[in-house]
């Protein structure tokens, strides 16, 4: 049953194009969106992931759905790691992490 819920919220999702998907693993799903839509697409991407199921005898079977944002996969930090993932609590307020790369890169520096 849970196996169900999830794939039909995933199907919600891919037909929805709400955001890009990019894997899954067991019950978790990485997707990707520009970060200025995320607090626009993610309430509507949970909804779509709410898929309730009927169980014999009538019952309604639903997968609680929440999300986390960030800038990289790690956990989030206060300290080690302050773009990475947290959960989602209605906004998204980080600003993506300035490059950490040179502005002019040549390929003398890379030799």
């Amino acid at each position: 049953m849970t196996g169900d819920a999830i794939n039909i919220g995933i199907l919600n999702l891919w037909n929805a194009r709400v955001y890009e998907l990019l894997l899954q693993v067991h019950d978790s799903i990485l997707g990707q969106v520009d970060y200025t839509k995320v607090n626009e697409l993610l309430p509507r991407a949970l909804k779509l992931m709410e898929a309730p199921l009927t169980l014999k005898g009538g019952r309604k079977f639903l997968i609680p759905v929440e999300a986390k944002t960030g800038f990289n996969w790690g956990d989030y930090d206060p300290v080690k790691n302050p773009d990475g993932q947290m959960k989602y609590k209605g906004a998204e307020t980080r600003q993506p992490p300035k490059p950490k790369w040179q502005k002019r890169l040549s390929v003398r520096h890379l030799l």
